[in-house]
Protein backbone atom coordinates (compact mmCIF):
# COMPACT_ATOMS: atom_id res chain seq x y z
CA UNK A 1 0.00 0.00 0.00
CA UNK A 2 0.80 3.50 -0.68
CA UNK A 3 2.78 5.08 2.08
CA UNK A 4 0.81 8.22 2.25
CA UNK A 5 -2.82 6.38 1.64
CA UNK A 6 -2.21 4.59 4.16
CA UNK A 7 -1.59 7.92 6.86
CA UNK A 8 -4.93 9.33 5.15
CA UNK A 9 -6.69 6.41 6.41
CA UNK A 10 -5.21 6.35 9.39
CA UNK A 11 -5.66 9.89 10.42
CA UNK A 12 -9.54 9.37 9.17
CA UNK A 13 -9.55 6.94 11.34
CA UNK A 14 -8.23 8.78 14.01
CA UNK A 15 -10.81 11.42 13.37
CA UNK A 16 -13.57 9.66 14.52
CA UNK A 17 -13.00 9.35 18.19
CA UNK A 18 -9.77 12.04 18.89
CA UNK A 19 -9.58 15.34 19.47
CA UNK A 20 -8.66 17.98 16.56
CA UNK A 21 -5.52 18.88 18.42
CA UNK A 22 -4.50 15.22 18.79
CA UNK A 23 -5.03 14.66 15.21
CA UNK A 24 -3.43 17.57 14.39
CA UNK A 25 -0.05 16.68 16.09
CA UNK A 26 -0.33 12.59 14.27
CA UNK A 27 -0.61 14.52 11.43
CA UNK A 28 2.41 16.57 11.21
CA UNK A 29 4.45 13.96 12.49
CA UNK A 30 3.44 11.53 9.88
CA UNK A 31 3.24 14.03 7.03
CA UNK A 32 7.02 14.65 8.03
CA UNK A 33 7.60 10.89 7.69
CA UNK A 34 5.82 10.88 4.19
CA UNK A 35 8.60 13.45 2.94
CA UNK A 36 10.99 11.96 4.81
CA UNK A 37 10.75 8.68 3.08
CA UNK A 38 9.83 9.63 -0.31
CA UNK A 39 13.08 11.40 -0.63
CA UNK A 40 15.07 8.55 0.75
CA UNK A 41 13.32 6.55 -2.14
CA UNK A 42 10.70 4.73 -0.14
CA UNK A 43 7.02 5.64 -1.51
CA UNK A 44 4.67 2.11 -0.12
CA UNK A 45 4.06 1.06 3.17
CA UNK A 46 6.34 -1.77 3.31
CA UNK A 47 9.24 -0.28 2.24
CA UNK A 48 9.33 1.81 5.64
CA UNK A 49 11.91 -0.32 7.30
CA UNK A 50 13.20 -0.34 11.40
CA UNK A 51 16.31 1.49 9.81
CA UNK A 52 14.38 4.22 7.74
CA UNK A 53 13.06 5.02 10.88
CA UNK A 54 15.80 5.45 13.13
CA UNK A 55 17.32 7.94 10.47
CA UNK A 56 14.08 9.73 9.93
CA UNK A 57 14.12 10.54 14.26
CA UNK A 58 17.32 11.25 13.83
CA UNK A 59 16.67 14.00 11.06
CA UNK A 60 14.17 15.06 14.02
CA UNK A 61 15.80 15.38 16.25
CA UNK A 62 18.70 17.48 14.46
CA UNK A 63 16.16 19.38 12.77
CA UNK A 64 16.70 22.95 14.04
CA UNK A 65 13.91 25.26 14.82
CA UNK A 66 13.19 29.08 13.07
CA UNK A 67 15.41 30.72 15.68
CA UNK A 68 18.09 28.05 15.54
CA UNK A 69 17.57 26.51 18.45
CA UNK A 70 17.42 22.56 18.56
CA UNK A 71 13.96 20.88 18.89
CA UNK A 72 13.00 19.68 22.29
CA UNK A 73 12.39 16.29 23.76
CA UNK A 74 8.96 16.46 23.83
CA UNK A 75 8.85 16.95 20.25
CA UNK A 76 11.20 14.12 19.34
CA UNK A 77 9.15 11.81 21.67
CA UNK A 78 5.76 13.08 20.69
CA UNK A 79 7.62 11.99 17.14
CA UNK A 80 8.45 8.61 18.10
CA UNK A 81 4.57 8.09 19.78
CA UNK A 82 2.86 9.17 16.85
CA UNK A 83 4.66 6.47 14.81
CA UNK A 84 3.88 3.67 17.37
CA UNK A 85 0.45 4.30 17.19
CA UNK A 86 0.45 4.87 13.41
CA UNK A 87 2.25 1.29 12.49
CA UNK A 88 0.45 -0.54 15.27
CA UNK A 89 -2.61 0.70 13.75
CA UNK A 90 -1.36 -0.69 10.25
CA UNK A 91 -0.65 -3.85 11.91
CA UNK A 92 -4.27 -4.31 13.37
CA UNK A 93 -5.96 -3.23 10.06
CA UNK A 94 -3.37 -6.34 8.04
CA UNK A 95 -1.44 -3.70 6.24
CA UNK A 96 1.97 -5.00 7.81
CA UNK A 97 2.92 -8.04 9.57
CA UNK A 98 4.87 -6.68 12.17
CA UNK A 99 5.22 -2.95 13.40
CA UNK A 100 8.66 -1.59 12.48
CA UNK A 101 9.55 0.60 14.93
CA UNK A 102 9.54 -1.92 17.83
CA UNK A 103 13.30 -2.70 17.87
CA UNK A 104 13.52 1.58 18.58
CA UNK A 105 13.87 2.43 22.35
CA UNK A 106 11.69 5.20 22.90
CA UNK A 107 13.25 8.33 23.20
CA UNK A 108 14.17 9.87 26.36
CA UNK A 109 12.05 12.35 27.45
CA UNK A 110 13.65 15.23 30.03
CA UNK A 111 12.06 16.14 32.72
CA UNK A 112 11.13 20.09 32.63
CA UNK A 113 9.38 21.85 35.62
CA UNK A 114 6.17 23.48 33.71
CA UNK A 115 5.53 27.19 33.71
CA UNK A 116 3.20 28.09 36.46
CA UNK A 117 2.47 31.38 38.59
CA UNK A 118 3.80 31.98 42.54
CA UNK A 119 0.76 32.86 44.90
CA UNK A 120 1.85 36.73 44.53
CA UNK A 121 1.77 36.54 40.43
CA UNK A 122 -2.05 35.07 41.05
CA UNK A 123 -3.48 37.98 42.98
CA UNK A 124 -1.44 40.25 40.23
CA UNK A 125 -3.32 37.73 37.45
CA UNK A 126 -6.68 38.08 39.23
CA UNK A 127 -6.29 42.00 40.32
CA UNK A 128 -5.91 42.82 36.49
CA UNK A 129 -9.23 40.51 35.39
CA UNK A 130 -10.88 42.87 38.21
CA UNK A 131 -10.00 45.99 36.44
CA UNK A 132 -10.83 45.28 32.78
CA UNK A 133 -13.41 46.33 30.94
CA UNK A 134 -15.42 42.75 31.00
CA UNK A 135 -14.77 42.34 34.93
CA UNK A 136 -16.86 40.08 36.08
CA UNK A 137 -16.57 37.24 33.48
CA UNK A 138 -12.98 38.14 33.41
CA UNK A 139 -12.78 37.66 37.25
CA UNK A 140 -14.80 34.53 36.72
CA UNK A 141 -13.00 32.79 34.40
CA UNK A 142 -9.75 33.78 35.65
CA UNK A 143 -10.74 31.81 38.90
CA UNK A 144 -12.52 29.29 36.97
CA UNK A 145 -8.99 28.14 35.32
CA UNK A 146 -6.85 28.43 38.71
CA UNK A 147 -9.30 26.80 40.51
CA UNK A 148 -9.53 23.66 38.13
CA UNK A 149 -6.87 23.41 36.25
CA UNK A 150 -8.92 23.23 32.49
CA UNK A 151 -7.72 22.93 29.27
CA UNK A 152 -8.56 25.78 27.32
CA UNK A 153 -10.42 23.53 24.41
CA UNK A 154 -12.36 22.80 27.51
CA UNK A 155 -13.05 26.06 29.45
CA UNK A 156 -14.29 27.51 25.74
CA UNK A 157 -16.68 24.98 25.54
CA UNK A 158 -18.47 25.24 28.69
CA UNK A 159 -22.27 26.16 28.39
CA UNK A 160 -23.92 27.99 31.02
CA UNK A 161 -25.89 24.35 32.06
CA UNK A 162 -22.32 22.75 32.40
CA UNK A 163 -21.90 25.16 35.92
CA UNK A 164 -24.06 23.35 38.96
CA UNK A 165 -23.28 26.71 41.38
CA UNK A 166 -25.29 25.04 44.02
CA UNK A 167 -23.89 21.44 43.64
CA UNK A 168 -19.91 23.72 43.60
CA UNK A 169 -19.32 21.61 40.57
CA UNK A 170 -18.30 22.03 36.83
CA UNK A 171 -18.97 19.50 33.98
CA UNK A 172 -16.81 18.68 31.11
CA UNK A 173 -18.33 17.13 28.23
CA UNK A 174 -15.45 18.07 25.88
CA UNK A 175 -12.82 16.50 27.60
CA UNK A 176 -9.27 15.09 25.83
CA UNK A 177 -9.97 11.99 23.98
CA UNK A 178 -13.60 12.70 23.90
CA UNK A 179 -13.87 11.78 28.42
CA UNK A 180 -16.08 14.05 30.28
CA UNK A 181 -16.03 14.96 33.61
CA UNK A 182 -17.05 16.88 36.98
CA UNK A 183 -14.72 19.00 38.67
CA UNK A 184 -14.99 20.62 42.19
CA UNK A 185 -15.31 24.53 42.36
CA UNK A 186 -14.54 26.61 45.57
CA UNK A 187 -16.40 29.50 47.10
CA UNK A 188 -14.74 32.08 45.70
CA UNK A 189 -15.11 31.03 41.93
CA UNK A 190 -18.66 29.94 42.62
CA UNK A 191 -19.32 33.60 43.73
CA UNK A 192 -17.65 34.80 40.77
CA UNK A 193 -19.60 32.94 38.52
CA UNK A 194 -22.78 33.94 40.39
CA UNK A 195 -22.14 37.61 39.36
CA UNK A 196 -21.00 36.70 35.74
CA UNK A 197 -24.34 34.86 34.66
CA UNK A 198 -26.62 38.00 36.71
CA UNK A 199 -25.27 40.00 33.82
CA UNK A 200 -24.25 37.49 31.10
CA UNK A 201 -26.34 38.42 27.90
CA UNK A 202 -28.01 35.22 27.48
CA UNK A 203 -27.76 35.88 23.38
CA UNK A 204 -25.87 32.48 23.25
CA UNK A 205 -25.56 29.10 25.82
CA UNK A 206 -21.41 29.85 25.94
CA UNK A 207 -20.43 30.96 29.99
CA UNK A 208 -17.69 32.77 28.49
CA UNK A 209 -18.60 33.41 24.75
CA UNK A 210 -14.67 33.31 23.86
CA UNK A 211 -12.82 30.83 21.36
CA UNK A 212 -9.82 29.68 22.11
CA UNK A 213 -7.65 32.77 20.51
CA UNK A 214 -10.31 34.88 21.83
CA UNK A 215 -8.60 33.21 25.36
CA UNK A 216 -5.48 33.49 24.66
CA UNK A 217 -5.51 37.33 23.36
CA UNK A 218 -7.27 38.08 26.58
CA UNK A 219 -4.45 36.37 28.51
CA UNK A 220 -1.86 37.63 26.86
CA UNK A 221 -3.41 41.16 27.75
CA UNK A 222 -3.67 40.04 31.36
CA UNK A 223 0.03 39.22 31.64
CA UNK A 224 1.05 42.36 30.47
CA UNK A 225 -1.59 44.21 32.36
CA UNK A 226 -0.47 42.37 35.65
CA UNK A 227 3.53 42.85 35.23
CA UNK A 228 4.21 38.85 34.73
CA UNK A 229 5.08 38.93 30.60
CA UNK A 230 3.55 36.61 28.75
CA UNK A 231 0.51 34.43 30.22
CA UNK A 232 -0.82 31.52 28.48
CA UNK A 233 -4.08 29.41 29.53
CA UNK A 234 -1.90 26.50 29.88
CA UNK A 235 0.03 28.09 32.22
CA UNK A 236 -2.91 28.08 34.80
CA UNK A 237 -3.81 24.79 34.41
CA UNK A 238 -0.50 24.01 35.29
CA UNK A 239 -0.61 26.60 38.05
CA UNK A 240 -3.68 25.22 39.77
CA UNK A 241 -1.54 21.43 39.46
CA UNK A 242 1.58 22.70 41.36
CA UNK A 243 -0.23 24.23 44.01
CA UNK A 244 -2.94 21.58 44.44
CA UNK A 245 -2.16 19.84 48.17
CA UNK A 246 -4.59 17.04 47.35
CA UNK A 247 -3.65 13.55 46.64
CA UNK A 248 -1.67 12.62 43.10
CA UNK A 249 -4.94 10.32 42.37
CA UNK A 250 -7.17 13.24 42.98
CA UNK A 251 -5.41 15.51 40.85
CA UNK A 252 -5.64 12.99 38.21
CA UNK A 253 -9.00 12.73 38.18
CA UNK A 254 -9.27 16.63 38.08
CA UNK A 255 -7.24 17.15 35.43
CA UNK A 256 -8.77 14.17 33.24
CA UNK A 257 -5.46 12.76 32.88
CA UNK A 258 -6.19 9.23 31.46
CA UNK A 259 -2.94 7.43 33.83
CA UNK A 260 -1.95 8.53 36.89
CA UNK A 261 1.79 7.58 35.47
CA UNK A 262 1.33 11.39 33.31
CA UNK A 263 0.16 13.87 35.97
CA UNK A 264 3.12 12.08 38.01
CA UNK A 265 5.39 12.85 35.33
CA UNK A 266 4.36 16.12 34.55
CA UNK A 267 4.02 17.18 38.03
CA UNK A 268 7.31 15.31 39.41
CA UNK A 269 8.62 18.61 40.90
CA UNK A 270 5.03 18.78 43.15
CA UNK A 271 5.62 15.96 44.65
CA UNK A 272 9.70 16.59 45.26
CA UNK A 273 8.04 20.18 46.76
CA UNK A 274 5.50 18.19 49.15
CA UNK A 275 8.44 15.37 50.61
CA UNK A 276 10.71 18.62 51.10
CA UNK A 277 7.96 20.20 53.56
CA UNK A 278 7.63 16.03 55.05
CA UNK A 279 10.91 15.74 55.51
CA UNK A 280 11.20 18.83 57.41
CA UNK A 281 8.65 17.78 60.07
CA UNK A 282 9.66 14.19 59.65
CA UNK A 283 13.06 13.93 60.12
CA UNK A 284 15.37 13.76 63.32
CA UNK A 285 17.48 16.31 62.50
CA UNK A 286 15.31 18.53 60.99
CA UNK A 287 13.30 17.98 64.91
CA UNK A 288 16.32 19.02 66.54
CA UNK A 289 16.26 21.65 68.43
CA UNK A 290 20.19 22.71 67.69
CA UNK A 291 22.00 25.60 68.84
CA UNK A 292 25.18 28.00 67.50
CA UNK A 293 28.15 27.26 68.95
CA UNK A 294 30.39 30.24 67.42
Amino acid sequence: MDLERAVNLYLMDCELSLSPATVAVYRYALDSLVAFARESGAKDLEQVETNLLREFLLYIRNRPKKNGAKLSSSTLHQHYRSLRTFFGWCVREGYLEENPILPIRRPRLQARVPVHLSFEEIGQVVQAARETIKAKRNTALVLLLLDTGLRAGEVCALRIDDVDLEGRKVTVRSGKGGKGRQVPLSHQTVAALEAWLEIHPRKTDSLFMLGIYGLRSLMRRLGKRAGIGKLYPHALRHTFATHYEGSVSDLQMILGHADVSTTVRIYRHRSLNHLLEVHERCSPVGRLNLKDDS
